[in-house]
């Protein structure tokens, strides 16, 4: 599923996450993967650049 995430609603999204069937930080390595996935062609964002985040607390 993580590849899908992106996917989502924000209703669906903050379902799965109410439920703690995925975590924040999912939702944002999913967005990056996808983001990075697609620029290239789209080539909206003259820079990107994403903080590093940690699974662990």
């Amino acid at each position: 599923m993580s590849d899908e995430l992106y996917r989502l609603t924000a209703v669906q999204a903050v379902e799965l996450l109410n439920k703690q069937e995925i975590s924040p930080l999912d939702l944002i390595e999913a967005s990056a993967r996808r983001i990075a996935e697609v620029e290239p062609a789209v080539n909206a964002l003259p820079t990107f650049q994403l903080p590093t985040f940690s699974r662990e607390g």
